[in-house]
This record gives C-alpha cells, structure tokens and sequence, in this order.
C-alpha cells in the first residue's frame, strides 16, 4: 500500500455497526418512505361493496373503531342495513374451518347503513 493521496485505502469504508457486525459503508443507503395513504369515511351507501372492510359507526356516545362489515348493503321494506361485527370476531370466523362455520358471522349486528362509515384509502 503507497501513502499517495489519490489512492484509497480499500479497508476505510468498512466499519463495525451497532450489531457488531463489519459492514461496507459504501454499499449502505437509508430508506425512507412516504407517509400513508390519507383515510377518509365514505358512507357504506356510497360503495358498490363492503363486506369485510374496516368500517366505524357514530352515535351520541362518539365514534366506534375496530369493526368490519360482516356483510354487504342489503334492503328490505324498512330501507337498506348492513351487519357489522367486531374485528377479532370476523377473523376468529374466517380463520375457522369452513366445515364448521355457522352461515354468518355470530355476533353480528344489524345496523341502517345511515350510522355505518367504511374506511377507504384514497391513491396518492
């Protein structure tokens, strides 16, 4: 190895890291990544389907999270409903053997699509 100022020692770019392992400088890169998507509440009306997405009802108690419609929009003569049911419910169920499953998503309430918001991810 000469001490000529334009030759490079081939060992400085090597370093421990906080793991303690050697590793090339020259090859690291940081990563960065954008902030998540914008959510924004649309009502489960204004979909054509929701059935298992993340959805929130809103009453005088304030706003409910962490529920997924269990079904889609249907109607009868009284206007338009949809079931929606807890979040750890609708995967217990879909995790469960088909065989065995009941119909429908126990524990599943009925609700007007008028109190139900779906969660959508608008494209950035």
């Amino acid at each position: 190895m000469t001490d000529q100022p334009h030759e490079r020692d081939p060992l400085s770019q090597l370093q421990f890291d906080a793991f303690g392992r050697f590793v090339d400088l020259d090859e690291m890169e940081i990563e960065r990544y954008p902030a998540p998507p914008p959510v924004r509440w649309v009502p489960v009306d204004d979909l054509p389907y929701v059935q298992g997405m993340r959805v929130a009802i809103n009453s005088r108690r304030g706003p409910q999270y962490d529920l997924r419609a269990a079904t889609e929009v249907f109607s009868d003569d009284t206007g338009r409903y949809v079931n929606v049911v807890e979040e750890w419910r609708f995967f217990a169920y879909y995790q469960a053997p088909a065989e065995g499953r009941p119909p429908v998503v126990p524990r599943a309430a009925c609700l007007p699509t008028r109190l139900v918001w779906a969660e959508v991810y608008d494209q950035q």
